[in-house]
């Protein structure tokens, strides 16, 4: 990451580094850089790595927003996480308050070495003076014209004790959505994993679960789509448990029963089937992916089947974590998923 302010002469920017902390004054604020952990959302014990953006105000400042020029690589999508709407509350949907106004970076490929597709999670910053007292603040992105923005409380500023730091930035790298909703046991749940950019053999089908309770049986299926809904059972994997946990429910193609090979072009959707209780999902929103259809139908030991009526969508305009991961034919574009790029693949600026 880069910080730039062309209105500050280069003898008035001071630079160090600890050994951990990367420290840049720039005018009358200073900018730190530092590696950290943060608590996964919904996932009570859980770490993710993060790089943690601070910045020190020594006195009020006068504008209530600073801006930031960022560079990002081609094909990094800013999907803002906003309230939750009453359809989201209704399903039993919760978004942690760090989450709320966040940002979650995603590559517009998903799948195979892209996992669920997410590069990391930029969440909400805070402000907090030198007593302790804190308040929120707003971030927002503009890809178009490349700027990233703070906005600040310029009445709580000036009752503040400084120095005062925004912080609370941490860039995290995670695979996982930041919200969940629930999910209910003797349910086929069929989400959408977008569609293969080649063909090739299955690996792995992926779900996340974010329910801390552990669960009995479940299988994984594979649909194609019609009409913009899942359509016909392509691939199921044998009876696996348990379900739950806060983990990744990965099947391998050692447990799955009808051979499919995956056909560059074709949408596709994830089914989980579970019982023994509920669970939950984790998701973001993004505009671009149509979220989930169910049906109602008492699991058992047996195969699964087409989707019936489909009578229930949820979650359209949302990302639920669930992705294919199979060998591709020819060779898959470069690249990496949000649990192995690096963050430098961002680069921000001052205005």
């Amino acid at each position: 990451m880069k910080i730039q302010d062309t209105s500050v002469s280069i003898s008035n920017e001071k630079e160090s580094f600890d050994g951990s902390t990367v420290e840049l004054g720039v005018g009358g604020i200073k900018h730190r850089f530092y590696k950290t952990d943060v608590a996964i959302p919904h996932f009570p014990g859980g770490l993710e790595e993060a790089l943690e953006w601070e910045i020190e105000f020594s006195s009020p400042p006068t504008s209530s927003t600073i801006s930031f020029d960022v560079e990002f690589s081609p094909g990094l999508r800013f999907c803002y996480q906003g309230k939750l709407t009453s359809e989201e509350i209704s399903n039993g949907a919760e978004r942690p308050d760090e989450v709320v106004g966040s940002y979650a970076v995603y590559w517009k490929e998903r799948n195979n070495e892209y996992g669920t597709g997410k590069f990391c999670h930029i969440y909400r910053p805070k402000l907090t003076d030198n007593n302790g007292q804190w308040t929120w603040a707003e971030i927002s992105i503009d890809p178009a014209l490349r700027r990233l923005t703070y906005k600040i409380d310029l009445a709580w500023m000036s009752s503040a004790a400084y120095p005062v730091v925004l912080g609370g930035t941490k860039l995290g790298k995670t695979d996982v959505g930041g919200s969940t909703t629930q999910a209910y046991d003797d349910t086929e749940y069929y989400i959408d994993v977008g569609t293969a950019v080649s063909s090739g053999t299955i690996d792995n089908l992926a779900v996340r679960n974010a329910d801390p309770n552990i669960r009995t049986n479940y299988k994984l299926m594979l649909y194609d789509t019609a009409a913009d809904k899942p359509k016909n059972l392509l691939e199921y994997t044998t009876q696996q448990n348990p379900w739950g946990g806060h983990t990744w429910h990965i099947v391998p193609s050692s447990q799955m029963t009808q051979g499919y090979s995956i056909v560059s072009g074709t949408h596709y959707w994830v089914g989980a089937w579970f019982d023994g209780g509920n669970g939950d999902f984790a998701y973001d929103a993004d505009a671009t992916s149509e979220g989930a259809w169910y049906d109602g139908r008492s699991y058992s030991d047996v195969a699964p089947q087409n989707p019936a009526v489909l009578s229930t969508h949820i979650l359209d305009g949302n990302r639920v974590s669930a992705y294919v991961e199979y060998t591709a034919a020819a060779t898959p574009p470069s690249g990496g998923s949000g649990m192995s790029l690096p963050l430098r693949q961002i680069v921000i600026r001052r205005k």
